[in-house]
């Protein structure tokens, strides 16, 4: 259940700061529910998956300079035809009768109504899911 989940996650997290720790100025409550949607998401496709404990890794960089955070498992990673879909409601990677698929749709608008953002990261690890989240608005190309 889930107390076993929290403390596997209390084992597994592993987090990972990267220059001078500082203060932000963001709403801790939609930061908390974007990273909380992350873990969750994580710790469930661990399970789906049947990944051993002792093989599971979850790591949170912070970096603090450039106000970003990425959040990366080796969980098996998402499909990447989904892209930017996965950001939509209702859509989900997982099979439909496990959830709503608005968890990363709430995550994504949570950090923007901190102008800042959530995206599925550029470079994905092998078997895994990288996201990064930033405080900062993303600048386009």
């Amino acid at each position: 259940g889930e107390d076993e989940a929290l403390n596997w996650v209390s084992k597994c997290l592993e987090m990972h700061p990267h220059g001078e720790p500082c203060q932000w100025s963001s709403d801790l409550n939609y930061l908390t529910l974007a990273l909380q949607n992350l873990i969750r998401n994580s710790i469930e496709a661990f399970e789906r998956r049947m990944v051993p404990l002792a093989e599971r890794r979850l790591t949170v960089d912070i970096f603090y300079p450039e106000r970003r955070l990425t959040v990366e498992d080796n969980a098996g990673g998402i499909d990447p035809t989904l892209g930017e879909r996965l950001f939509l409601p209702y859509t989900s990677s997982k099979p439909i009768k496990l959830n709503m698929g608005l968890g990363l749709y709430q995550a994504r608008e949570a950090m923007e109504l901190m102008q800042g953002y959530l995206i599925l990261s550029e470079h994905q690890p092998a078997g895994g899911t990288r996201f990064e989240l930033s405080l900062t608005v993303r600048e386009t190309i």
